[in-house]
């Protein structure tokens, strides 16, 4: 696939180290996600938000965060330490702060992704917005 401009790589590692606010525990390790998703991995992260969800009216606000959370990690992290693997990709963890931890930097790296394609939009005052952020009022 020929691009007509040179793109950023679409890839970023970061580290976490969380400490569990309900386990207590100390979670820490090196991720890889990809920075913007295409089209084919925001379908997946829909699909399985959808299935997540099972389209109840009754879900929590809060729940309906974690599944769009979880749907987003599972089509970005391409590479995540053992521990999370393990659990279900994060599924299975007692600690949503490590989860949103992991999505957070997953976000940052779409913004700053974002900020270097547009750095010349940007210069002229127009603000650039995260995936999430754009789906945020749906």
């Amino acid at each position: 696939m020929e691009s007509l401009i040179a793109l950023p790589p679409n890839e970023n590692a970061f580290d976490i180290s969380v400490k569990g606010e309900t386990s207590a525990q100390m979670w820490t390790g090196k991720f890889k996600c990809v920075c913007v998703p295409t089209l084919r991995q925001r379908a997946e992260a829909a699909v399985s938000e959808k299935q997540l969800g099972r389209d109840l009216l009754t879900v929590d606000q809060e729940t309906m965060a974690y599944h769009r959370i979880i749907s987003q990690l599972s089509s970005r992290l391409t590479a995540a330490p053992d521990w999370w693997i393990a659990s279900n990709n994060g599924q299975n963890l007692l600690d949503l702060n490590v989860v949103f931890e992991v999505w957070k930097k997953c976000m940052e790296a779409e913004k700053n992704w974002k900020d270097m394609v547009w750095k010349d939009e940007k210069k002229e005052g127009n603000e650039v917005k995260s995936t999430d952020e754009e789906n945020a009022g749906k």
